[in-house]
């Protein structure tokens, strides 16, 4: 049916997305969300009554997630180096982020000092509809993170410090922002709408962390 070729060329056309031109990111994810919603409208007008095939449910599935993915892609920055520590970025760096390369969207870093294995989540900047951050951006924060590697991933990773029983920390673990494991959040939020927030706090290196269920 043409509602299932559509669904298929759209999935597949959101694969190719970040080689679209930062301009025509966010129309890409908006004309892809109008046909995912107009193909699978017609295919359960279609089926409507009838048991669909778990085939067809798939596709269905695949297209809607490689459109969450989509729109949820950020640049994850991890240590290299095992341990790695993280280093304190001044107001007036991420200032000059801001200024000179247009950060639109969000910026989230660990806490000054903070010590994690590598492979670890110490940063993750996000850009409006998900959109590839600038490559000079990403230089730039790959420079006040030495033995830091970078990689384009689906959705954000949470760092927290895993507790236990009696509230004590007793390692870290990562995880998407839409699963609340058990632990203390670590990254914070310093940039969000292209504008620097939490000022006072990123400047006397404190790290602004709350309890899993604490308003932020």
């Amino acid at each position: 049916m043409p509602a299932i070729i559509g669904l298929q060329a759209i999935t597949h056309a959101l694969d190719e997305i970040d080689h679209l031109p930062p301009a025509e990111y966010a129309p890409g994810v908006d004309r892809a969300a109008v046909g995912v919603r107009s193909f699978v409208q017609e295919i359960n007008a279609i089926w409507r009554g009838e048991v669909m095939p778990e085939a067809l449910i798939g596709i269905i599935n695949d297209a809607r997630e490689r459109l969450d993915v989509a729109r949820s892609s950020g640049v994850e920055f991890v240590f290299a180096v095992d341990p790695g520590v993280m280093p304190p970025i001044p107001v007036a760096t991420i200032d000059g982020w801001i200024r000179d390369y247009t950060i639109d969207g969000e910026l989230w870093l660990a806490p000054p000092t903070l010590q994690v294995r590598a492979s670890l989540p110490v940063a993750f900047l996000k850009e409006p509809s998900g959109r590839p951050p600038p490559p000079a951006l990403i230089s730039a924060i790959v420079d006040a993170l030495p033995a830091c590697l970078w990689r384009r991933a689906p959705r954000m990773r949470q760092l927290y410090h895993a507790l236990d029983d009696a509230g004590k920390p007793t390692g870290f673990l990562a995880r998407p922002m839409t699963e609340l494991p058990a632990g203390r959040p670590l990254l914070r939020l310093v940039v969000q709408a292209g504008r620097q927030i939490d000022q006072e706090a990123d400047a006397l290196g404190r790290p602004n962390m709350q309890r899993v269920g604490e308003s932020s």
